[in-house]
């Protein structure tokens, strides 16, 4: 998709986020350098996990990882943690409808969380949420 974040809106969300949490500039031109095959370490690859989370709730976890073991390991440790698991690819999607900007719950899928995993299900997604990897988490509730 190239290095210009001009042409490529993906790299531009990326350094928005980058800079929200004060990522220096130079880890952001690094990161940018070894995503495009030019810097010293090996390249970035997007992901797409699916998982269940406390209550059932269906979850798409989304990101950019240099080290696809690392992340799912630290990922299926997030999800342990917070009683919820992987699934398998496909299982979960089935829920969701992908649009230009990430994806959507489909009304008829979305489900209700019992009020005693809400605080969990919360713990889990801001867990996500603060992990270096992960750009996007999505769950097909409106609870939250």
């Amino acid at each position: 998709k190239g290095a210009d974040p001009n042409a490529n809106p993906s790299l531009r969300v990326a350094i928005e986020k980058a800079r929200e949490v004060n990522m220096p500039q130079d880890n952001i031109e690094r990161a940018i350098q070894n995503g495009t095959g030019k810097g010293d370490s090996q390249a970035l690859q997007e992901f797409t996990y699916e998982a269940y989370g406390p209550g059932g709730g269906a979850l798409i976890i989304t990101g950019i990882t240099d080290n696809n073991n690392r992340t799912s390991n630290e990922i299926k440790h997030l999800l342990t943690e917070y009683a919820a698991k992987m699934a398998t690819p496909g299982s979960v999607l089935w829920a969701f409808e992908k649009t230009v900007s990430g994806w959507i719950s489909k009304p008829y899928s979305r489900v209700t969380i019992p009020s005693k995993d809400r605080e969990a299900l919360t713990g889990l997604l801001d867990a996500l949420q603060e992990h270096d990897d992960v750009q996007d988490v999505y769950v097909n509730s409106d609870d939250l």
